[in-house]
């Protein structure tokens, strides 16, 4: 079984996200609700959760809570299930719930979107300047959380594979080099793969 988590870096402009649906599951994070309805969207900023919460997204929306005792939990908008908040940012977040809802089935992941840095010294979102988003001329966001808690999942999870979709390869994360079970592959070799039906042929 095969999966697809979707960041929100620049990276994935233009890519056509429908085509992903007959493949597996499709998780998503914050804003994409925007443009594209994934099966589950997570959130786990309050302004960013507000929003989602304000428009009714017709999927189901996993975000972040606190109890009486001011604990994380993470809620669902379907028959209110609740599951452990790791404290992880919306990205490591879709992944892990991923890995942990499909663990016994799930073999690959498709991480789309997920660029981590930026290569323009500006913030590097497709959402940036709009409601719950910085500006376009602030500085990147420092990536040093989402790439510890991202090998947290990928080290949990060593019998899954997980693949970094991006068309500049070389953009490779240092802290994940000796992280046996992470790939990287540009966007026709995605096409590629999902043409063969979601098999993996040497990539």
């Amino acid at each position: 079984m095969i999966g697809f988590v979707i960041g929100n870096g620049e990276s994935r402009t233009g890519y056509n996200l429908e085509r992903l649906r007959s493949y597996g599951p499709i998780y998503g994070c914050n804003a994409l609700y925007r443009d594209f309805i994934p099966d589950v969207l997570i959130a786990v900023d309050k302004k960013m959760i507000d929003e989602i919460l304000d428009k009714d997204v017709n999927t189901e929306f996993i975000y972040r809570q606190k109890d009486n005792e001011g604990l994380l939990y993470l809620k669902s908008t379907r028959n209110n299930q609740v599951y452990v908040d790791k404290g992880y940012a919306s990205g490591a977040t879709a992944v892990s719930l991923m890995c942990a809802r499909y663990y016994s089935d799930l073999t690959k992941v498709f991480l789309i979107g997920f660029d981590i840095y930026s290569t323009t010294g500006k913030i590097n979102n497709i959402y940036k300047g709009t409601p719950c988003y910085a500006s376009p001329d602030r500085a990147p966001t420092y990536p040093v959380n989402w790439i510890e808690k991202l090998a947290r999942v990928f080290i949990a999870n060593r019998h899954i594979m997980f693949y970094r979709v991006h068309d500049n390869k070389n953009l490779k994360v240092p802290e994940w080099l000796d992280i046996d079970n992470i790939r990287y592959i540009t966007y026709k070799e995605l096409d590629l793969i999902l043409e063969r039906g979601g098999v993996n042929n040497g990539c």
